[in-house]
């Protein structure tokens, strides 16, 4: 997608991304003669500009490599982006009301223009301050994020829960994407098709049952959206010597990179159609990419959707052995989600426009449509974003704001939160 003929390389597309630390700044911090294959747009300690040499780390350089590095040998996916990074700080000193803070100061950089933020970091459930943590969706750090959506209009990608546990929270977020990674087949060929066993997103069995169960969504909500690659990458550390890494922190940056590529397809059509029915400021909203970024997931192996893969569980099931594919009810499976990113069908699916509920037009070849009729499908409409009671409060406001919200449902499915005005 960088090269001809699509050149989509995230010019002008502003992301985000959170950390406990922050990736090195070239010039701003002096770390010798080495200069990092990227350029930052602006570095954050929580809600002000980050001090000089202080708060930067490797493992926040590395994944704002995987996002918007220039380097020939490891390039970014959006090299062109423009990135606003904020750093935490120490764990000890910053719970989640600070974290809150900077995730609403950094989506409101380039103007208030952001359009992602990537999330490689996540909370405990030890150090949540509610007497039973769970994960409900219902953390500070969670809502916020979820409340930040609505109100910021941009995308959270969340990496997702790994290991032994640690970074449970906001993988139960409802309005973001929650990431997991793949590693490569057995053969390796530079297919990412199974999923790796450290993501702790599976079924409850054997060995690590204990830690799995607590560590799964509650009420029956799936804890991954999507899967990316996210093992065997060679990246620089703030040394300039290069390191091979692994972990859903490497996968979630390549969905964000994706969602700036999206969003500049986007921003150029709005440029050349004016006054296209298709083509409207609805391109940028959060769940319009999240819809793409799923529908557009490989599953199955399909010559002719151009999908050359099968995507496999830990367990080596695919998609066909599932629960989400036996029961129509789950849209999401458990382990592996919609499937794994394929930035090129999102491209495709995004590329037709907005179209009605009773048309489909497929793109053939590029610059042509197909028309194909089909039957209105019975969805329950959104709730209207203009009424009154559906417009997003503070979360300032009344002693327990963060519990005002309402679930959005399409066919029985939650997809996200709304916000309603505090009582």
């Amino acid at each position: 997608m960088n090269q001809y003929p699509h050149g989509l390389t995230g010019r002008k597309i502003a992301i985000g991304q959170m950390e406990m630390g922050r990736p090195v700044q070239y010039l701003w911090d002096k770390l010798g003669s080495w200069q990092p294959p990227y350029r930052l747009t602006g570095v954050f300690h929580l809600n002000q500009i980050s001090p000089r040499n202080r708060f930067f780390d490797s493992h926040a350089g590395m994944v704002a490599q995987a996002m918007v590095s220039g380097d020939k040998r490891y390039r970014g996916v959006a090299p062109k982006a423009r990135l606003y990074s904020t750093a935490m700080g120490p764990l000890a000193e910053n719970l989640q009301p600070q974290q809150c803070l900077a995730g609403q100061f950094v989506s409101r950089q380039d103007g208030g223009n952001l359009r992602a933020v990537n999330l490689s970091y996540g909370e405990s459930l030890e150090r949540d301050t509610r007497g039973n943590p769970l994960l409900d969706g219902n953390a500070l750090l969670t809502l916020c994020l979820d409340w930040l959506t609505q109100q910021q209009n941009l995308l959270f990608v969340v990496a997702g829960n790994q290991g032994t546990g640690g970074i449970a929270i906001p993988t139960d977020n409802y309005n973001g994407i929650t990431v997991a990674y793949t590693v490569q087949s057995p053969d390796r060929q530079g297919r990412y098709d199974r999923m790796a066993f450290t993501n702790l997103s599976r079924q409850p069995e054997g060995m690590g049952k204990r830690i799995v169960e607590r560590e799964i969504n509650q009420g029956g909500r799936r804890g991954v959206s999507l899967v990316a690659p996210g093992s065997d990458f060679y990246l620089y550390d703030i040394k300039g010597q290069v390191e091979w890494v692994s972990g859903s922190s490497f996968a979630a940056p390549l969905v964000t990179g994706t969602v700036a590529l999206l969003q500049e397809f986007g921003d150029r059509q709005l440029l050349t159609n004016p006054n296209s029915s298709r083509w409207n400021l609805n391109v940028r909203r959060p769940l319009v990419m999240k819809a793409v970024l799923l529908n557009s997931a490989v599953k199955i192996r399909n010559a002719g959707l151009g999908t050359e893969y099968t995507l496999y569980s830990s367990k080596n099931r695919d998609w066909l052995g599932t629960e989400a594919y036996r029961d129509p009810t789950l849209p999401l499976d458990l382990e592996m989600g919609a499937g794994q990113l394929n930035a090129r069908r999102a491209l495709e699916q995004f590329q037709s426009g907005a179209h009605g509920p009773e048309e489909n037009y497929l793109p053939r070849s590029p610059g042509t449509t197909e028309k194909y009729n089909r039957a209105k499908p019975s969805v329950t409409p959104y709730p209207n974003p203009l009424k009154e009671e559906n417009l997003p409060t503070s979360p300032l406001c009344g002693k327990d704001p963060f519990n005002c919200w309402t679930p959005m449902a399409i066919n029985n499915m939650t997809w996200g939160k709304v916000f309603r005005a505090c009582p």
